[in-house]
């Protein structure tokens, strides 16, 4: 499996095979259709904090996500980390 976090200081939370770079840029690294499955959590309102910012990061996921895949999103309702309505 695969983590990517923009902050190098998180590379010690992920997985064997963690790429330090914005998901965002998810499709620097992987090709269309190459995820079976996308757990996307802990992202929104800690570094994804503007709706432009977020579209870009579900769009970059979708395109990467195998037709039929699973998408996972996870979030806080907590106001101090809630930057959109979901």
């Amino acid at each position: 499996y695969w983590t990517i976090d923009y902050k190098t200081i998180k590379r010690k939370y992920g997985s064997p095979n963690h790429i330090t770079a914005n998901i965002t840029h998810l499709e620097k690294y992987f090709q269309q259709n190459y995820f079976d499955v996308i757990i996307m959590n802990g992202v929104i309102g800690y570094g994804l904090n503007h709706s432009i910012d977020i579209e870009a990061a579900i769009d970059a996921c979708f395109r990467t996500l195998d037709r039929g895949g699973i998408f996972v999103l996870g979030w806080n309702d907590h106001k101090r980390r809630k930057p959109v309505e979901i």
